[in-house]
């Protein structure tokens, strides 16, 4: 049986404690680090990524089409990317991408984005880490199909949905 893929990118925000707080203090001040930074966390983020469970509970034609939904991390163009893997046993529709990047929007704003938040992740270089998978500026979903190549300096944020 012949396998489908689909692959929708996000933007991450990390953030790690300050290195002057005492462990007792529980995160209350830190920083956002930078697309250089966060790359070198970039193991780090995929394994606490992947330590969440994610699943697409839905009865409609994309529940019986799909076989798995992973979410992983991944370095796209110089940046760490959030990236969720769909595999199918036959390809979506345009009208059924638009609903699953809907559906993923919703989860990185709200289910598996708020557990990821709460995941306790140690990042060797910058101890305790906190991912996000919602910014509220610029932020978009979008998919392979999108040429990465010919994303600005802005970044993955500055491009809308490609469907």
């Amino acid at each position: 049986m012949e396998k489908y893929q689909i692959k929708l990118y996000s933007p991450v925000q990390v953030e790690c404690e300050m290195p002057y707080e005492p462990p007792w203090m529980l995160g209350e001040d830190y920083r956002r680090l930078t697309h250089s930074e966060k790359v070198l966390c970039r193991d780090a983020v995929s394994k606490g990524m992947r330590k969440n469970r994610l699943h697409y509970r839905r009865n409609d034609s994309i529940q019986r089409k799909m076989l798995s939904a992973v979410p992983d991390a991944e370095i796209r163009n110089g940046r760490l990317t959030a990236v969720l893997t769909c595999s199918c046993i036959e390809p979506l529709t345009a009208g059924e991408k638009k609903i699953l990047t809907e559906w993923w929007e919703d989860q990185c704003r709200n289910g598996y984005g708020r557990e990821l938040r709460l995941t306790r992740i140690r990042a060797k270089k910058f101890g305790r880490i906190w991912v996000n998978l919602w910014d509220d500026s610029d932020w978009n979903i979008i998919s392979e199909e999108l040429n990465f190549e010919n994303i600005s300096e802005r970044g993955v944020t500055g491009y809308h949905q490609s469907f």
